[in-house]
């Protein structure tokens, strides 16, 4: 379910010159070590693409006790 809110939260529309904020409790939750990893690489791109198509910036705050997670992320783009 986390996929699915992450895309539409995503593919909203937004007018130019605002900021979007992305934030994320603890997506480890529910998931294996393998399915965190890969989340945050859904993540990582489908932020990239969406901030492509809409000309936007997405910064985005995570909060995480993993280390499958912590250690996959994008320095940039997360707080």
């Amino acid at each position: 379910m986390l996929y699915e809110l992450t895309t539409v939260f995503l593919s909203t529309p937004v007018p130019k010159d605002s900021l979007r904020l992305l934030v994320i409790e603890e997506p480890e939750e529910t998931m294996a070590p393998i399915q965190q990893a890969h989340y945050m690489n859904f993540l990582n791109r489908v932020i990239e693409t969406a901030d492509k198509m809409m000309e936007t910036n997405t910064p985005a705050i995570l909060t995480t006790h993993s280390a499958y997670v912590a250690f996959a992320i994008d320095a940039k783009r997360y707080f």
